[in-house]
């Protein structure tokens, strides 16, 4: 029973952490194109665009952030994937055929 809820908080935690992901993404992304471009600068102050120096751009850390969403975007899909067949495999219906070893001929299973 305790396994059973562990892993649906589970699977709630890891939706909830995809959906974090997923706005940090998004955030980001609105962040870099309406409010801190070096395109936005250029073309609304053009007299700042050239007093900002070059390390101000922050390009090693929109490269680091846009290459690292990569992985942890697969990361938590195979998770919530693996979590989710997990899940699904350890549910067995009512009706379900035993793991007992089964007859040779037969078929069937057989009973201790």
């Amino acid at each position: 029973m305790k396994s059973h809820a562990l892993q649906a908080v589970t699977t709630v935690a890891g939706v909830v952490s995809l959906l974090c992901l997923i706005g940090y993404f998004m955030a980001l992304r609105d962040i870099f194109h309406d409010y801190a471009s070096p395109q936005l600068i250029r073309q609304h102050v053009p007299a700042a665009s050239t007093a900002i120096p070059d390390w101000a751009s922050c390009g090693l850390e929109w490269k680091v952030l846009g290459a690292c969403f990569w992985p942890m975007l697969v990361f938590h899909l195979l998770f919530l994937a693996g979590l989710i067949i997990t899940t699904r495999a350890t549910k067995t219906p009512p009706n379900a055929p035993s793991d007992a070893p089964a007859d040779s001929k037969s078929g069937e299973a057989i009973r201790a």
